[in-house]
C-alpha cells in the first residue's frame, strides 16, 4: 500500500502545475505585503521613522535617546519605551548618509541594500532554481524550501514592510558566514573577519552576543578577537559618550521593562505555563544542554557551523516580536534544504512511511511562520473556545521544534581546517 502511495505522491508532485501553484505561492504574500501595500500607501513604518529620527538627531550633535522618556523623574512606561530609540547607537550612525533622503526614500534603500545582500547570498541562481524546479519527482523540493523563506516567510515580510534593523543584522551575518565558507583566505583570516563582522552585529542587536560561549569552547580566540574588534569599532563609530549613555542608562530601564511576559520568545511563553522562577531555570539548562553538546563535539565543529548556530540562538532565547526571528532565516535556508533532500531521496527509494511522516512534521512545524498566506492567516484567526495552545505558542514550539530537527547537522564529522 505505501509503495502505491508513494508512487502517487510522485506523479502529483511531477505535475508542472503543481509547481507553478507553489511559485505562485510563494510570490503572493512578498509582493502583497511586502512591496505593493506598504509603498502604494507611502507607509514608512512606525519603527523606522524611530531610526530615522535618531539619525537625525546624531547627525546634529544630539542624543538620540528621549530625555523626556529616559530621563524623567518617573520611570517610564512601557508604551512610552515602545514609542522612542533603545538601541545602541551604532546603527542609527550607520543610517546618517540616508537622512539626505526623505523617510521613505531612506526606507527602500535601507531595505533595497540589506535585503539584496541576504538574496545574492543565500538564494540559489536562477539558472539553478530553474533547473531544480524541473527536477523529477519529489526532487525539487530541496529548491522550493529555501525559496519558500526567502520571499514568504512572515518575519521576512514584517522586516521588509516596517524596515527592521533585522535587515542589517542579518546581512553582517550573511556575510561572515560567507567568508567563513572562503577557501581563499587563511582560516585565522576568515576567523578574523568574520568575528569583525559579528561584532558589529552585536552591536545592532545585543542578543547575537549569545554565540560567544559557543566560539570560548570551540576554542575560536581568532573569531572572539575578531568580535572585540568590530565591537570596538562600532563603539568608534558611535561616540564613547552614547555608548556609555546606553549600556549604563537605557539598557538597564529597558532590560526591566522587557522582562515582562509579553514576548514570544521561549521564556516568555514559558512564563505563560510556569512560575517564573521555574520557567527562567528551563531555559537556562535548555541553553546549557545546547553549549554541552557543542562541547562534546567541539573539535569536529567548523566556525561556519557556529555562525548559522549564532544566527538562531538569539531567535529561541530572546525574540520579543515575530521580526526578531527573521535572523533565523540564515540557517533555516542553509540547513532545512539538506534535511529535505535526505528525506526526498528516502521518499524516492524507501516506503513512504518514514519521509512522509518527518516531511509532515517539518511542515507543521513551520506552517505558523507563514502567517501572510490567507489559509494560514484563515488559521490563525480562526477557531472557537479555548484552544489548548495559542498560535503564538504553536509557532515558537515549531521553531524550537525545528531548531532541535537542525542542530544535529551542525555537529558532524569533518574535522576543521
Amino acid at each position: 500500500m505505501f509503495d502505491q502511495s508513494t508512487r502517487s505522491l510522485r506523479s502529483i508532485l511531477d505535475h508542472t502545475w503543481v509547481r507553478g501553484l507553489c511559485l505562485v505561492l510563494i510570490l503572493y504574500p512578498l509582493l502583497k505585503f511586502g512591496f505593493v501595500q506598504p509603498w502604494a500607501d507611502g507607509y514608512v513604518g512606525f519603527d523606522f521613522e524611530i531610526f530615522y529620527q535618531a539619525a537625525l538627531d546624531i547627525r546634529e550633535g544630539k542624543s538620540p535617546y528621549s530625555d523626556t522618556v529616559f530621563h524623567g523623574d518617573s520611570p517610564p512606561s512601557p508604551d512610552e519605551v515602545a514609542g522612542v530609540y533603545v538601541y545602541p547607537a551604532f546603527f542609527a550612525r550607520l543610517l546618517i548618509p540616508l537622512t539626505g533622503l526623505t523617510p521613505l526614500l531612506a526606507k527602500l534603500v535601507f531595505v533595497a541594500l540589506t535585503y539584496g545582500v541576504v538574496l545574492g547570498l543565500l538564494a540559489p541562481s536562477p539558472q539553478s532554481a530553474l533547473e531544480g524546479m524541473g527536477s523529477k519527482g519529489p526532487f525539487w523540493l530541496p529548491v522550493f524550501i529555501p525559496l519558500c523563506f526567502l520571499f514568504s516567510w512572515g518575519p521576512l515580510i514584517e522586516n521588509l514592510r516596517f524596515g527592521q534593523s533585522n535587515l542589517l543584522t542579518l546581512a553582517l551575518f550573511c556575510i561572515a558566514w560567507r567568508i567563513s565558507q572562503s577557501k581563499s583566505l587563511a582560516p585565522r583570516s576568515r576567523g578574523l573577519l568574520a568575528g569583525v563582522l559579528l561584532g558589529m552585529a552585536s552591536m545592532i542587536k545585543l542578543t547575537p552576543f549569545l554565540i560567544l560561549p559557543f566560539l570560548v569552547i570551540s576554542l575560536e580566540w581568532f573569531a572572539l578577537a575578531g568580535v572585540a574588534i568590530g565591537v570596538i569599532l562600532a563603539v568608534l563609530l558611535s561616540g564613547w559618550h552614547l555608548t556609555w549613555e546606553f549600556f549604563t542608562q537605557i539598557l538597564p530601564v529597558v532590560s526591566t521593562l522587557e522582562s515582562s511576559s509579553r514576548g514570544i520568545d521561549l521564556g516568555s511563553i514559558l512564563e505563560r505555563r510556569f512560575p517564573v522562577p521555574v520557567s527562567g531555570w528551563l531555559v537556562g539548562l535548555f541553553y546549557l544542554a545546547v553549549l554541552a553538546l557543542f562541547f562534546r563535539y567541539r573539535r569536529s565543529i567548523t566556525l561556519g557551523e557556529l555562525i548559522l548556530l549564532g544566527a538562531y540562538l538569539p531567535t529561541v532565547f530572546a525574540g520579543l516580536w515575530y521580526h526578531h526571528y527573521f535572523l533565523a532565516l540564515l540557517p533555516i535556508v542553509v540547513l532545512l534544504p539538506r534535511r529535505t533532500a535526505a528525506l526526498t531521496e528516502s521518499l524516492s527509494r524507501d516506503s513512504l512511511l518514514r519521509p512522509l511522516s518527518l516531511l509532515v512534521m517539518l511542515f507543521l512545524a513551520l506552517l505558523m511562520g507563514f502567517y501572510y498566506w490567507p489559509p494560514v492567516r484563515k488559521i490563525l484567526e480562526g477557531g472557537t473556545g479555548e484552544p489548548l495552545f495559542s498560535a503564538l505558542e504553536i509557532f515558537v514550539i515549531g521553531h524550537v521544534t525545528v531548531f532541535l530537527i537542525l542542530t544535529p547537522q551542525l555537529i558532524g564529522p569533518d574535522e576543521r581546517d
